[in-house]
């Protein structure tokens, strides 16, 4: 019986995502229950026929590069940076190509889910999430990665991709819909979303050297104290366990490009004050040592 299941989730997924012309570094099915599907490619050249999908799709890249796409009644050609976002929603004919190895995630939302966070928050009206060409959205590009590496434990928190999800949708629905979410002002709005994503910034930016709060909070002028329940409210976790994460992901792309480092080179690099101090958060994180992650990707 759970065969059978398995083999009933691989062909859904198969129909989420377009039909690439090679398989997918990593795909998972730990977001299916929530509404969610998420791949990452590293695709060589490729020209795929147009089509549309019943998800709502997001591109998110990783490397630069340029691209040729196709969007609904429009084409163009982009030129792609790491951190660019392309919006396709369902329904809508699209096609892509590209001349060069292109590295990115596809995060697919499903309907259903988007209109529970909808009436969730209080929206009434038919929404629609309109098609966008790849364009640079920090907070996407960011929620991407966590949900890639999040997915990627063994023992995934699904609280905490669930609130993931949940902070995606309601970014879509504000800045890439028909309407405007009426959202509490307090926690969201527009001057409250450009601070949080300088800090996100920063805090990616700073990730090799001890980082207090008050540092980040004063960068966006922002006190310790709103500043840490702001954060939580919008991202879902706490600014500390936010920094943790992605110094741990920091970690895990060091070692995967490079078999030879030392873990103590690795640990500084990544802000951990001694190796044992990295060893310690590492294992916390991801239920491994940095060593035995290490062994197991070779």
């Amino acid at each position: 019986m759970s065969q059978s299941k398995s083999s009933s989730t691989n062909k859904k997924s198969e129909t989420v995502f377009p039909i690439l012309a090679c398989k997918p570094l990593f795909s998972t099915e730990k977001l299916s229950e929530q509404g969610a599907y998420l791949n990452s490619y590293c695709h060589p050249t490729y020209q795929s026929p147009l089509h549309c999908g019943e998800q709502l799709l997001l591109q998110i890249f990783l490397c630069d590069g340029e691209i040729e796409r196709s969007l609904g009644d429009e084409s163009q050609s982009e030129i792609i940076c790491k951190g660019d976002v392309a919006i396709i929603p369902p329904n809508v004919n699209h096609g892509v190509s590209w001349n060069q190895e292109i590295e990115f995630l596809l995060l697919a939302i499903e309907p259903k889910l988007i209109d529970k966070i909808s009436q969730k928050i209080g929206i009434v009206e038919a929404v629609t999430i309109l098609p966008h060409f790849a364009r640079t959205d920090v907070l996407l590009h960011g929620i991407g990665l966590s949900l890639f590496y999040e997915c990627q434990q063994l023992d995934t928190c699904l609280t905490y991709t669930n609130s993931m999800l949940q902070t995606t949708v309601i970014h879509l629905l504000r800045n890439y819909s028909n309407i405007r979410a009426n959202i509490d002002k307090e926690t969201i709005n527009q001057q409250t979303e450009y601070k949080l994503k300088q800090a996100l910034q920063y805090i990616d930016s700073n990730l090799d050297r001890h980082l207090p709060l008050e540092e980040v909070a004063n960068k966006v002028n922002i006190s310790k104290y709103y500043f840490c329940r702001l954060f939580s409210q919008y991202i879902g976790v706490t600014p500390y366990r936010y920094l943790l994460q992605r110094r741990i992901d920091k970690a895990k792309l060091l070692i995967q490009q490079n078999s030879e480092a030392k873990m103590a080179d690795i640990a500084l690099e990544c802000g951990f004050k001694s190796q044992s101090h990295f060893n310690r958060q590492f294992r916390n994180l991801t239920g491994t040592t940095p060593c035995n992650y290490r062994r197991n990707l070779n």
